[in-house]
């Protein structure tokens, strides 16, 4: 395994469009890949450090005041904390530093990711078209933790979140040590505690490439049955396009009715403001159903340490919507 330095100098002298502090956070990055047992396949790790150097177009921190800007790259806004985006990363440039690194190490894991299926179709890991997308992100923000602790020794401690806090209707409450993507994060440690696997795992079937999505379902399949598979997808994706409304709205709910569209299949999953109540109920219900009421076995599956035979994603069918 090459070591930071040497990653880093074949960027620099490969990619002239790379500064050499990134360049060196992204030789940071792939070698804690490896140390951390996530990408240990050397042909792997050897794709990405190509990747990095002839694919990777650039690292932008732009200024999320310049609307102009903005105008011009419709995935950023104000609020983004970053993108990666036609394979160069954006980072908000008012971030905090360790924020930045975090951001910075987040958006690396897209574009890492990131494979074309007959070179057209954009799939990240197992998403695609936006299919698991929720675990996706969640998977990103740990991957990006896991490697900043690595590289700087610094750990995000627990932390209680209540539910109205993140996109939720109240009363609920759940922790994470991570500093985005916390309601995602959850979900995200509960199936792959149903799924008998790792966070670290189910990262590492994410740098599979084509084989990544297949090697996810196949989990599923295994330990549930093929018909679990369309089970979860959707109970993801309303939860998902639930989240997405709810952002868009600004955390406040409707006045008037409106349409949900899936942002799988594009099947509308609310038209009312009743139905809007249930979806977003549906997206709690959720959070409870797969949440860990018990803080030492949380603390525990935090550390990648698996608690078997606690849940069963089966449980996700009683509670569809209609």
């Amino acid at each position: 395994m090459l070591k930071v330095d040497d990653i880093k100098r074949i960027i620099v002298e490969n990619n002239k469009s790379i500064r050499p502090i990134d360049a060196s956070m992204i030789a940071n990055y792939i070698t804690s890949l490896y140390e951390l047992g996530i990408v240990t396949d050397e042909n792997i790790i050897n794709s990405l450090i190509n990747k990095a150097c002839y694919i990777l177009k650039g690292v932008v921190y732009y200024n999320p005041d310049d609307e102009e800007f903005l105008s011009k790259h419709e995935g950023l806004g104000k609020d983004n904390k970053g993108l990666s985006e036609n394979n160069i990363i954006y980072i908000n440039g008012h971030l905090s530093n360790e924020m930045a690194i975090i951001t910075f190490f987040h958006e690396l894991t897209h574009f890492l990711q990131t494979y074309y299926i007959y070179g057209k179709e954009k799939c990240v890991g197992v998403m695609q078209d936006y299919k698991y997308r929720l675990l996706m992100e969640a998977q990103t923000q740990n991957a990006a933790e896991m490697v900043f602790y690595n590289v700087f020794g610094v750990k995000k401690d627990l932390e209680d979140y209540k539910s109205e806090d993140l996109r939720m209707i109240s009363g609920a409450r759940f922790r994470s040590n991570l500093r985005n993507y916390q309601m995602y994060d959850q979900l995200l440690k509960e199936i792959c505690v149903a799924l008998g696997i790792t966070v670290k795992e189910f990262i590492s079937i994410n740098f599979s490439g084509k084989k990544s999505t297949k090697i996810f379902e196949n989990m599923i399949k295994d330990a549930y049955g093929e018909e679990m598979i369309k089970e979860i997808n959707d109970a993801l994706d309303i939860i998902y396009s639930s989240d997405v409304i709810k952002y868009n709205l600004c955390k406040t709910y409707l006045e008037e009715p409106y349409q949900v569209e899936s942002l799988i299949d594009g099947k509308i999953i609310s038209v009312s403001c009743k139905n809007q109540i249930k979806a977003i109920m549906y997206y709690e219900d959720m959070m409870i159903l797969l949440s860990i009421k018990d803080d030492n076995k949380l603390a525990n599956l935090v550390d990648n340490q698996i608690i078997p035979g606690r849940y069963s994603l089966s449980d996700i069918k009683a509670k569809r919507l209609d």
